[in-house]
This record gives structure tokens, C-alpha cells and sequence, in this order.
């Protein structure tokens, strides 16, 4: 058996004590435009269906983002903002560094130690706030976690701070060398003697405290980001049993033992369901059968929060997500992945919706999705997905058009000519 390492996904440590974390609730504060890699061939453009908007706008970005009220596009040290459906340009500004969406706010970073943070206004572009230190990936309820390492210092600063106007919740200094982890709506740290402090993001007030041991076994290190996840009020922790790797789970709120379960963190993705926690393949790491050279699955499961019992499971690789009332099975080891609809009480198939491109992560809710493929002739189809009903309603056909991406609500393609084409569907 081979593993092969494609880099970090799931709730690991912050940047510097690991990597950050984008979790499934707590990638939602991530730009709401998602890389599918779809490169087709120009032509024409077709008419597209009533239900389709298509907006082109003057200018080309490298990265292109909804937000309220338009789209942003940022292209070198450039942002600009363009109005929806009009593309009509509010504002631009001038301004170098990595941008991100937080609550509906774009903010500015700079790279490398000692970075700042802007926040600028949706409205005008102009500066809302400035704080030292760069977003982590953890934004709910309207704030945002900011971690300032700076060069030379062994400690780390770790700011909260309200979206809107930047005022600080509270803030933590610390020894770097503790980990730090966290999902949407918990900041836990924990340091190498296994003494673990929860607070809740929001306010800082510590809920828990603890000692929990560490990840135990061969090549388990304590720093092993694979090692331990947060999947809604749960810390998993890796442990190894004769050789086979299992997970505790304890409970966030007391830091007491839950349940065990055979789960190896290093090669398969747990995620927040509700009352459930999803276990399906890792997309960092795949698993090579020795003997075949192929991919092997490790299936997928839902297993109950509060006991660790499997509720269901199938053989099928992939990923689960829940969207609502269902869940999304996909398997991204195939492009385009094959979207299926299954019924989250038992695992049993509602609907096969095909192959197609959708922007991860979902909006909450049993709401439209659009979903983007490219056709054998170089086209792209772009339909909407009822994922509560298992249904697809093919929108329109672009063909002028490369380097498409899609989110939840907007498919932005490329143009040869140097513009940029946006389609969303139209209320019915």
C-alpha cells in the first residue's frame, strides 16, 4: 500500500502550528468562487434559456468573487467591483496582497510574517478597517479570527475581530509551540503536556479545559496535522490498536472520552453532518493498492455523534457532504465527479444527477445549485441542480468561453477577448 500526500484538507492547526483548516463550515467564509479547471474551446456564443442571466464585463480577473449587491475581480494589484446585472463598474481600487470574502466584506492581506489585513467597503471600496496579522480560515457570526506571527518573536498573537467594523472581541497571546485549532464557532489550543482550553469564537469565554493525550502510535506525532480534527462539538485524536489506526472522540464541551471508532485520519475525511459525522476519502491523501496500482476506496460512512456507531455505510468512494435534508455523495478522484443524492437516515440512492462541476462547499439550506460540464465539442453546459428533488434543468450553452469556474450561484468563464462572462439563474 502507498499513500500519496496532495496536500492538507479537513480541520488541522492554524498556520504556523500546522496548516489552517478548511473544514466544511469553515470554508463558508472563503471566496464563493471555486477553480473547476474547465478549459474549452472559443466559438460563438448560443442563445441561452430564459432562466439564465448572462452579464459580460470589460475586464479580466484572476480571481473573480460574488459578494453583495456584485462581483469582485482582482487581477495583479487591482480590485474592482461591477455591479450585477448592469456590469456596470462601482468602484476601483489599488492594492496588492491576497484576497478573501469574510461575511460579505473583502479583506486584504499581505504575504509573509508581519502581514496586515484591510478590510475595504463593498459599497465604495474605500478602507473600512486595518488590523496587523492575516485571516485564518474561521469567520462566523459576523467575526473573524486573525493570527500576527511576526519574525524573530516566539509568540503568537491571535486577534477576533466584527467584520463590519473591525472593533476586537478579544484577543489571546501565546508561546509558539501550542497548536491551535479551530471550526466556525470553537478556538482550541493545545499545548505538547496535553492541557486543552476551549473558548468559544465569538466572544472568547473559555467553555473547557482538560488534559487530553496525544496522538499515540508509530509515526503519530504530536504535530501530525493528520493526527486530530474538529467535527462539530468533537475532538478526534488518532490512535494506533496492533497496527490499525483508530480514532477517541471527545466530547468539546466537558474533554471527556465519547467513543472510539475504526476512523484513520490520515487517509479519510471527517466532516460535521448535523447529528451525524461523515467519514468518506481524504482528498489530500489517496490510497495506492501495492499489487493493482489503483486508487483504493475506503468507502464512506455516517456515523452517529453521540454513540460512534455506524448508522450506514457503502462501499462507494467519495465524499459526503449534507446539504439539508440530503446528502451529496461525489468522488473527486474523477473530473468531472459523478453527483449522486442519497437519503441522509439510510444511505439509500434518491438520484444519479450525472457528471458535473459544482462550487464546493454548499450553501445551507435544500436550496438550487449550479453546475457547470464541458461538452465533447468544447461547449459548456451550464444547468441547476435540485438536490432536494434529484433533479437537473439544463439553463444554457456557452461556448466562447475558458477557464470556467462555478460556485453556488455564479459560473464565471474567461473570454478570448479579454472580458469576463457571469451567468446566474433568474428567481422564478
Amino acid at each position: 500500500m502507498t499513500v500519496i500526500d496532495l496536500g492538507v484538507v479537513g480541520n488541522a492547526p492554524e498556520p504556523g502550528a500546522g496548516l489552517p483548516p478548511p473544514g466544511r463550515r469553515t470554508w463558508r467564509w472563503i471566496a464563493a468562487v471555486v477553480t473547476v479547471a474547465a478549459v474549452l474551446a472559443a466559438g460563438g456564443a448560443e442563445p441561452v434559456r430564459g432562466r439564465l442571466v448572462e452579464v459580460t464585463v470589460p475586464a479580466a480577473g484572476v480571481r473573480v468573487f460574488g459578494g453583495p449587491g456584485g462581483v469582485y475581480l482582482v487581477e495583479n494589484e487591482t480590485i474592482s467591483k461591477y455591479a450585477l446585472p448592469s456590469a456596470r463598474l462601482d468602484w476601483r481600487v489599488s492594492m496588492s496582497g491576497h484576497v478573501v470574502m469574510a461575511a460579505g466584506m473583502p479583506l486584504v492581506t499581505s504575504d509573509g510574517l508581519g502581514s496586515r489585513t484591510v478590510a475595504l467597503d463593498p459599497g465604495t471600496g474605500g478602507v473600512r478597517w486595518r488590523r496587523a496579522g492575516a485571516p485564518a480560515f474561521a469567520s462566523h457570526g459576523g467575526v473573524q479570527l486573525l493570527t500576527d506571527r511576526r519574525s524573530g518573536v516566539d509568540t503568537v498573537r491571535y486577534e477576533v475581530v466584527d467584520v463590519a467594523s473591525g472593533a476586537t472581541r478579544w484577543e489571546l497571546t501565546e508561546q509558539d509551540g501550542d497548536d491551535v485549532f479551530f471550526d466556525g464557532d470553537r478556538f482550541v489550543r493545545w499545548s505538547p503536556s496535553g492541557q486543552v482550553e476551549v473558548r468559544d469564537m465569538g466572544t472568547g469565554r473559555v467553555l473547557s479545559t482538560g488534559v487530553v493525550p496525544p496522538p499515540a502510535g508509530d509515526g503519530l506525532p504530536f504535530r501530525d496535522v493528520w493526527g486530530r480534527r474538529l467535527v462539530g462539538d468533537l475532538l478526534l485524536v488518532a490512535r494506533e490498536v496492533g497496527g490499525v489506526r483508530v480514532s477517541d472522540a471527545y466530547d468539546l464541551d466537558r474533554l471527556v472520552p465519547r467513543w472510539s471508532a475504526d476512523i484513520d485520519l490520515a487517509v479519510q475525511e471527517v466532516s460535521d453532518c448535523g447529528s451525524d459525522v461523515c467519514v468518506g476519502q481524504a482528498t489530500g491523501k489517496l490510497v495506492i493498492d501495492a499489487d493493482t496500482g489503483r486508487i483504493r476506496s475506503t468507502g464512506t460512512r455516517v456515523i452517529d455523534a453521540d454513540t460512534g456507531r455506524v448508522r450506514w455505510s457503502t462501499d462507494r468512494p467519495g465524499l459526503l457532504e449534507s446539504v439539508g435534508s440530503v446528502m451529496i455523495s461525489y468522488d473527486i478522484t474523477e473530473q468531472p465527479p459523478e453527483i449522486r443524492i442519497l437519503d441522509a437516515a439510510d444511505g439509500r440512492l434518491r438520484a444519479d444527477l450525472g457528471r458535473w462541476h459544482i462550487g464546493w462547499p454548499h450553501g445551507d439550506g435544500d436550496g438550487d445549485a449550479l453546475a457547470i460540464r464541458g461538452g465533447t465539442d468544447g461547449t459548456v453546459w451550464i444547468a441547476e441542480l435540485d438536490l432536494a428533488r434529484g433533479r437537473v434543468q439544463t439553463l444554457g450553452i456557452v461556448r466562447d468561453a475558458v477557464d470556467c469556474e462555478t460556485s453556488w450561484r455564479l459560473v464565471v468563464c474567461r473570454r478570448p477577448d479579454g472580458t469576463t462572462g457571469i451567468w446566474y439563474s433568474r428567481p422564478r
